[in-house]
């Protein structure tokens, strides 16, 4: 039965409990739950405060032992940051409760997608020479001194070890780069007009257009511009947990809580993870590890938050959950190129 009010009851109903459990235990399975699994549970958990409370409950239970599959319900916006912790099995969807007048801001998605897209492939020793991965695969290149880089989808490097020197030139995309110490032996990533200098540290490099964008898991690193083949004098030193963004004239660094450094990195265990991001934004990540073109035809749609995690070239959980959740209509324009656009109005 539903409620009259927003206020969640402290100890949900023991009944409501078991449902919780049942629905659980219902989406625990192999396959994926089908648009009327979806539906059927949305039906019911929007019911009242309490069903959601319920399920909340039960789902944190079961996310402890990871034994969630695909699941996607609205949940109040009251816990939505607790959501964000879940584990990767779950999927969830999160309709923030907004005032009057700010529909523009309506909805936020909360996904967590699980699929066996994601392709990392590890070569032997890797020697000198030019190595790329395509759309959708990911590479893991072991270097003579044990430093290691991992390549992401649609980029190329060229790697140039000498006797005194490391040297990476970063030709397109992002690569995470693990280095051996050796202080007698630079470690140096050239990209986009930039260099990233390292002794013994961890952290990603990724090129767009012109920005370099330099992510420190661990240790610091140096950041120089480069002029006529030549790096200049070192013009910002980033540390652990934190980025930046520069190019020719300008550049930018931020601070990162845990949580922003692992979304920042969930993309090397073949992860995405978005706290509120637009759609427009999460489409254009999403899209790195595709080649289906997906077009946002209708701009109001574009502002659509999206915030949790699936997994990397898995493009059909989360268009089911946008349908089948938010009203968003999508169009097959051929095999490789999709509309998102709003519902028809009944």
């Amino acid at each position: 039965m539903s409620t009259s009010n927003n206020i969640s009851s402290i100890n949900p109903q023991p009944n409501l409990r078991s449902q919780a459990r049942d629905w659980v235990i219902r989406f625990n399975r192999d396959t994926a739950p089908s648009k009327a699994d979806i539906a059927e549970l949305r039906a019911w958990a929007t019911q009242s405060a309490d069903h959601r409370q319920a399920l909340h409950e039960a789902q944190q239970v079961w996310a402890d032992a990871d034994q969630l599959a695909e699941l996607a319900v609205p949940i109040a916006h009251r816990g939505r940051r607790a959501l964000r912790a879940w584990l990767h099995r779950v999927v969830q969807q999160l309709t923030p409760q907004t005032p009057a007048g700010t529909a523009s801001t309506a909805a936020c998605a909360l996904l967590s997608v699980v699929a066996l897209g994601w392709y990392l492939s590890i070569a032997g020793i890797a020697g000198n020479g030019e190595y790329r991965t395509s759309i959708g695969q990911q590479r893991l290149l072991v270097l003579e001194d044990n430093s290691s880089i991992q390549l992401d989808t649609n980029s190329q490097l060229r790697i140039a070890y000498s006797e005194g020197s490391r040297q990476i030139i970063l030709q397109q995309g992002k690569a995470y780069f693990d280095v051996a110490k050796n202080p007698d032996r630079p470690f140096q990533v050239y990209a986009a007009g930039g260099m990233v200098q390292a002794v013994g540290t961890a952290f990603t490099v990724a090129v767009d257009n012109q920005d370099i964008e330099v992510t420190v898991d661990e240790g610091r690193v140096n950041l120089a511009r480069v002029e006529s083949a030549q790096p200049t004098a070192v013009f910002l030193s980033v540390d652990s947990s934190q980025s930046a963004v520069f190019n020719s004239s300008q550049q930018t660094l931020i601070q990162l809580a845990d949580n922003e450094l692992s979304q920042e990195l969930a993309w090397r265990r073949g992860l995405l993870i978005f706290a509120g991001e637009p759609l427009s934004t999460v489409v254009q990540e999403v899209s790195r590890y595709t080649p289906t073109t997906i077009e946002i035809s209708d701009p109001e749609l574009r502002q659509l938050l999206i915030g949790g995690r699936f997994r990397t070239g898995e493009l059909e959980a989360l268009f089911d959950v946008l349908e089948t959740g938010f009203g968003v209509h999508i169009s097959y324009r051929d095999n490789n190129h999709i509309e998102l656009h709003a519902a028809p109005k009944q």
